[in-house]
């Protein structure tokens, strides 16, 4: 086991601080990392169930890249996205999604040298009844939130919004994504408070002497 001596961070408070801003400026920058949103169209088919309806979706693909997403490729082949059923169960007004993995697989991508599946993996959710949420020829989209997965890692959380045209069965989607901190960006910032509140408490206890003496 390594030990804040070995680490470099027993010599002094202040070298202990400056180690720990350095872990949190690196590390983020050493691993893959997805930011940005995409915009997705297609068909919709819509089945009624007894106990609420499925979505169904056909001839999906992406229509705008923002951010991160501009340097991937989903035109073609086993990069096209492709989408899961969605089931929704509803009662009293409400409708509820099981987790659904993955509801969108956006095939074959290359992040930061490493050639994988990305997927954007759907959370459980409920919300007021879809089908009465709109009375005109388009309805908006449920509030629904997933992570995006790539190679067994969680790049980032996302949401979706978009809506459904009623008259031409189609569909348009927009997936943006919010960071998720890295592990030592949470133990840098962790260690770099600590360190402040052992300094900060350092010189109360110095001060209090000097008033004594």
């Amino acid at each position: 086991m390594k030990t804040l001596s070995y680490l470099g961070l027993g010599t002094s408070l202040v070298a202990a601080t400056v180690t720990a801003a350095t872990v949190v400026a690196v590390a983020p920058a050493q691993a893959a990392s997805l930011s940005g949103s995409v915009g997705l169209s297609g068909n919709l088919g819509i089945t009624n169930t007894a106990s609420g309806f499925i979505w169904n979706f056909s001839d999906n693909v992406v229509n705008d890249k923002f951010g991160d997403f501009a340097g991937l490729s989903f035109s073609s082949g086993s990069s096209l996205p492709t989408f899961s059923n969605l089931s929704f169960t509803c009662s009293t007004g409400f409708c509820t999604t099981d987790p659904v993995t993955p509801f969108i697989n956006f095939g074959q991508q290359t992040i930061n040298g490493t050639t994988a599946q990305l997927t954007f993996n759907l959370d459980a959710s409920q919300f007021l009844s879809w089908q009465a949420s709109g009375t005109g020829s388009t309805v908006s989209f449920p509030y629904l939130t997933g992570a995006f997965n790539f190679n067994g890692t969680t790049l980032a959380v996302g949401q979706l919004a978009g809506g459904y045209t009623r008259n031409s069965s189609t569909y348009q989607m927009t997936l943006a994504t919010k960071q998720v901190p890295e592990p030592l960006t949470i133990m840098g910032s962790g260690l770099a408070l600590g360190f402040g509140g052992l300094f900060q408490r350092k010189n109360a206890a110095k001060r209090k002497n000097q008033k004594s003496a």
